[in-house]
């Protein structure tokens, strides 16, 4: 079953809170699926196989 899909026009001011607005109209299950879109796009497919893991970056001071 396919979703009716809607364009609306707004000012960039308001874009947060239409955002929100969409967000709240999905689905659980919807939800999921955009993040694990999000997910590919921003990290690549590995990012769909498993956990995206964070690399921590350790800054020495210099010798003072």
């Amino acid at each position: 079953m396919a979703k009716e899909m809607t364009v609306q026009l707004s000012k960039l001011e308001n874009s947060g809170r239409d955002y929100l607005e969409d967000c709240r109209k999905l689905s659980p299950a919807e939800r999921i699926a955009c993040i694990q879109k999000l997910r590919v796009a921003f990290w690549g497919d590995e990012a769909a196989t498993g956990r995206v893991q964070r690399i921590p970056e350790y800054i020495k001071r210099s010798g003072s």
